[in-house]
C-alpha cells in the first residue's frame, strides 16, 4: 500500500511540473530545443551583432551549419557563429519573514540544490529579505562561499518584497556591462506586509520595482511558496520582466523549482553571430532580422528587429569650431530626517487595575519625553550637515563629501545608540509593572503586548537608520565618480579641440 502511494504522488509531481514549472522557465519546449534572439545591435555598423539564447537537452556545440540567417528577406551567405563573451549574474533572493520560521530549513536546502546545480560560468549572489533588506554576498562564481551565506540566513520580521526587488536589479546594474545577462530569482512565502499584517512594509512601491526591473532589462523569476502569496503581485514582476511565475505548494516542489532552473541554465547557451548587412547604407531605417535555427531535425526560428544609424549630417561649408564641455550633474542628498515614533500612551489600559494603568501611563511618558528629546537633538544635528552636503554638492566641491559623509553617519550611531538605550531601559521597566497583573492570561498577552511594541520600534527605527547611512554612502560614491568621469570626459574634449584646431 506504501508503495503505491508513493508511485501516486510521484506522478502527481511530475504531472506539476510538466503543467506548472515548464512552461513558465523561460521558452522551452516539449521538443527539446529552442532559440530566441535577446538582442541586435549595430553599433559597429555595418557590422551587425546577434546574441541568441539557444537551449538544448543535451550539451550541444553549435557552428554556422545550425542557422540560416536573413535581413529583410535577404539570406546572408557568410556569418561567424561563437560563445557570447557576456557574463551572466544571477541574484537569488530569499524570504526570511517570521512566517516562513518552520520551514525555513527546508528552504535553505532547495536554495543550496539550485547553486549546486548551476554551471560555473554563472555568478551568483545571495540576498534576504525579511523587514529589512540583506545582501548576504555578492555575485561570485564560488559556491561554497556561496552555501555558507545561505546557511547563515535567520527569520525574523515581516515582508520587505518590493525592497528586495528594487534593491537587487540596482545592485545588478553597478555590476558588469551592458550586455551582460542579468536575473532576479525571488521566493517568498506572502506578500509585502509589516509584522502585524497592517500594511506595506517595502519603502519601494511596485511600480519603483517594476521600472527598475524593465529599465535594465532584468528578469525577475517570481517562486511563490505555499498559498499566502500574492499571485496577482507576482504574476506581474514576472511578465513585464519576461521571467516566469513559479508557484510551489510545499518545499518539495520548490526543490523541485530550483533543481530544474540549475539544470536549465546547464543547459542553455548564449551565442554572438557576427554579419556584414547586405544594406550599408546608413538611413536610419529599421530592418529586421531572422534566424532560422535547427538542431537534430528540430527546426525553430526567431526574429528581430534593429536600426541602422543615420547619416552623418553634411559638414557646414564654414564650420565655426567651439570648444563645449560637459558639465557636472551631481546629486543633492534628498534623504529624510528619521521620523519620530513613541511609545503608545494605552500599552496598558485595564479599569480593574487602575494603579497598574496609571504606573505604565507614567512611565511611558517618561520614555516617549526621552526619546522626544533624542529626537530634536539629532534633527537639528543631522539638517546642517545635509545643507552643507548640498551646498557642496552645488559648488562641485565633491572632496568635501567624504568628512560630512562620516560626521553623518557617526550621528546616526549615536541618535541609535541613545534611542535603544531608552527602550531597553522601558521594556524591563514595563513588564516589571505588568508583572503584578493578578490574572495569569491578562498578565502574559500583557507582557507579550510590551515585548511586541518594543521590538517594532527598535527594528523599525533600525531599519531607518541602515538605509540612510546607505544613501549617504552610495551618494558619496555616485558623486564623486560623475566628477572624475566629467573630469576626464573635458579632458578628452580639450584634447580633441586642441588637435583640430592647431
Amino acid at each position: 500500500m506504501k508503495a503505491k502511494k508513493g508511485s501516486f504522488f510521484i506522478f502527481l509531481s511530475l504531472i506539476f511540473i510538466i503543467i506548472y514549472i515548464l512552461p513558465h522557465v523561460s521558452y522551452a519546449r516539449t521538443s527539446g530545443f529552442a532559440s530566441k534572439i535577446l538582442r541586435i545591435e549595430s553599433y559597429d555598423f555595418p557590422s551587425i551583432n546577434v546574441t541568441l539564447k539557444v537551449f538544448t537537452r543535451e550539451p550541444t556545440t553549435f557552428s554556422s551549419d545550425n542557422f540560416k540567417l536573413f535581413e529583410e528577406n535577404n539570406k546572408i551567405a557568410t556569418f561567424s557563429v561563437s560563445a557570447s563573451k557576456a557574463t551572466q549574474y544571477v541574484m537569488l533572493a530569499l524570504d526570511r519573514s517570521s512566517s516562513i520560521k518552520k520551514q525555513m530549513g527546508e528552504v535553505k536546502k532547495a536554495a543550496v540544490v539550485f547553486v549546486n546545480t548551476m554551471p560555473d560560468r554563472v555568478k551568483a549572489g545571495i540576498m534576504s529579505f525579511g523587514s529589512d533588506v540583506q545582501f548576504e554576498h555578492e555575485c561570485s562564481a564560488n559556491k561554497n562561499s556561496l552555501l555558507k551565506a545561505i546557511q547563515k540566513i535567520r527569520p525574523y520580521g515581516g515582508t520587505s518584497l518590493y525592497d528586495v526587488v528594487y534593491q537587487g536589479c540596482e545592485s545588478l546594474t553597478r555590476i558588469g556591462n551592458r550586455t551582460d545577462l542579468k536575473t532576479m530569482v525571488v521566493m517568498t512565502d506572502g506578500y509585502d506586509s509589516n509584522p502585524r499584517g497592517t500594511g506595506q512594509m517595502s519603502i519601494k512601491n511596485l511600480n519603483e520595482a517594476l521600472a527598475i526591473a524593465g529599465k535594465h532589462n532584468i528578469k525577475l523569476f517570481m517562486i511563490g511558496l505555499g498559498s499566502s502569496i500574492d499571485k496577482k503581485v507576482m504574476v506581474k514582476l514576472a511578465r513585464k520582466s519576461e521571467g516566469a511565475f513559479l508557484p510551489a505548494r510545499n518545499t518539495d516542489q520548490l526543490r523541485t523549482i530550483y533543481l530544474k532552473l540549475g539544470q536549465r541554465l546547464q543547459l542553455e547557451q548564449y551565442l554572438a553571430i557576427n554579419y556584414i548587412s547586405p544594406n550599408p547604407e546608413a538611413n536610419g531605417t529599421l530592418r529586421a532580422v531572422q534566424i532560422k535555427s535547427e538542431w537534430q531535425g528540430i527546426k525553430n526560428q526567431g526574429s528581430g528587429t534593429y536600426r541602422a544609424p543615420l547619416p552623418p549630417p553634411p559638414e557646414p561649408e564654414k564650420p565655426e569650431k567651439e570648444l563645449k564641455l560637459a558639465t557636472f550633474e551631481g546629486t543633492e542628498l534628498n534623504a529624510e530626517i528619521i521620523p519620530e515614533r513613541y511609545l503608545s500612551t494605552d500599552l496598558y489600559s485595564s479599569r480593574e487595575e487602575p494603579e497598574i494603568s496609571n504606573a505604565m501611563r507614567v512611565l511611558v511618558e517618561s520614555a516617549n519625553e526621552q526619546l522626544r528629546a533624542g529626537y530634536q537633538r539629532m534633527n537639528s544635528t543631522i539638517k546642517p550637515i545635509f545643507s552643507e552636503w548640498n551646498q557642496h554638492v552645488a559648488e562641485h566641491s565633491i572632496e568635501n563629501l567624504p568628512p560630512l559623509r562620516d560626521q553623518a553617519i557617526n550621528e546616526l550611531e549615536n541618535f541609535q545608540f541613545v534611542l535603544e538605550n531608552v527602550l531597553d531601559q522601558f521594556v524591563p521597566a514595563a513588564l516589571e509593572i505588568v508583572e503584578t497583573t493578578p490574572e495569569k492570561n491578562r498578565r502574559y498577552l500583557a507582557k507579550q503586548h510590551v515585548k511586541s511594541h518594543g521590538y517594532l520600534l527598535r527594528s523599525g527605527l533600525k531599519a531607518r537608520i541602515y538605509l540612510l547611512k546607505q544613501n549617504l554612502k552610495s551618494n558619496t560614491f555616485w558623486n564623486s565618480s560623475n566628477k572624475k568621469q566629467t573630469e576626464f570626459r573635458n579632458s578628452n574634449l580639450e584634447k580633441q579641440y586642441n588637435r583640430e584646431n592647431r
